[in-house]
């Protein structure tokens, strides 16, 4: 019994909160979203959303650590298909592949590969957003994108969702001698679609998507042989090109070509591996070194993050702040909060901790969300 008290106290928070805004202009300011790495989940000041292996769409609770399948059934099991389930009913189930679930806006979206004949190949190249309310139901398409073989990168804001996908065979599922990536903005409001130019290239892939106003800014990182022998090869070819996509006008444009890597792109910044590590400014195209020997990894908006044995943040004079040394692999930053991966023995845990508190350099409390 109090168990279930607890879910409904934390239902109830839950859909309250992640519609509530931030800042000064609360009336015309979303929660942030930060979409992971492999556009799998995404975080906010409430919470995780996240697909299970059952393909249910989940939200975890950060201040409870409760989760709640994303469906308005009182009693569902919420299960997916199966042999004995062929057609789930359940409102968070959602078929094929899903990635870049998250709670925008007040609403559910999700991006989907529709499922297809077996050895038709034509649906693995189509990739649909869809619209919901916040428990799963009067879903609508809002989308559908074709060529789109595999997502990339993805971020939410301004009303605006921005992805990017590559593909390296084609309808017919003959492989294709480069592969060949784009980026789109889909207005959430119209459905509009906004389609950037197709780069070619070998082991291509466009990451780091970041939203500002009427542009979109992405790298796009290839490199000149298609064979990849060892790391040290790799890195005698690996190009990068910094891009700003006007996608209302259709104008897409290169700000930085180097021979190195992105790590990040944020906070009107571009943190860049190359040589050695830089921000680069994408307004004003100026560049500011960082003096580290560590791995290049995030922007935040107090500077840049690097890892060399613990996390470090430079700030844009170059000013170095340790960081707490009981914390690695951070996966998310929110308005708010660091969302990370902590092992303990053979268990991995999604945890979340204090961002101001992290970024000052001071020791976090750091808890435990659910097992990996």
């Amino acid at each position: 019994m109090k168990r279930m008290i607890c879910a409904l106290a934390a239902i109830c928070l839950f859909m309250t909160s992640c519609g509530e805004s931030k800042g000064k202009n609360a009336e015309n300011k979303s929660e942030s979203i930060y979409v992971s790495f492999d556009c799998s989940d995404s975080f906010s000041d409430s919470g995780e959303v996240y697909v299970s292996e059952s393909s249910i769409l989940t939200f975890i609770d950060r201040q409870s650590g409760i989760e709640m399948p994303l469906c308005a059934k009182p009693d569902c099991k919420h299960e997916g298909v199966s042999s004995a389930n062929p057609h789930p009913s359940c409102d968070a189930y959602v078929e094929g592949y899903c990635s870049c679930p998250a709670i925008y806006n007040d609403k559910l979206y999700f991006l989907y590969t529709p499922e297809g004949k077996i050895g038709d190949y034509s649906p693995f190249l189509t990739k649909v957003l869809c619209c919901a309310d916040k428990d799963g139901t009067n879903r609508r398409e809002i989308a559908r994108l074709e060529g789109a073989q595999t997502v990339s990168s993805a971020a939410y804001g301004d009303s605006l969702f921005a992805c990017a996908f590559y593909k390296d065979f084609d309808k017919n599922g003959e492989s294709l001698e480069k592969r060949e990536c784009f980026a789109v903005v889909i207005d959430l409001e119209n459905g509009n679609v906004y389609k950037s130019n197709t780069y070619t290239g070998y082991n291509g892939i466009i990451r780091n998507i970041c939203i500002d106003g009427e542009r979109i800014s992405f790298s796009y990182t290839y490199t000149t042989e298609k064979e990849l022998i060892n790391d040290e090869y790799i890195k005698s070819t690996i190009r990068t090109e910094i891009a700003s996509f006007d996608y209302r006008n259709k104008n897409a444009k290169t700000l930085l070509a180097i021979n190195g890597d992105c790590a990040d792109i944020g906070y009107g910044y571009a943190l860049i591996s190359e040589d050695k590590p830089y921000m680069f400014d994408i307004k004003s195209g100026s560049k500011t070194a960082i003096d580290s020997k560590g791995t290049p990894y995030m922007m935040t908006q107090m500077g840049a993050l690097m890892y060399d044995d613990r996390y470090c943040l430079y700030n844009n004079s170059n000013e170095k702040t340790a960081l707490d040394e009981n914390v690695y692999s951070v996966i998310g930053v929110t308005d708010s909060f660091v969302y990370l991966w902590q092992s303990e023995g053979d268990k991995t845990f999604l945890c979340v901790m204090d961002k101001e508190s992290f970024l000052s350099g001071k020791k976090c409390e750091i808890k435990k969300l659910r097992e990996m």
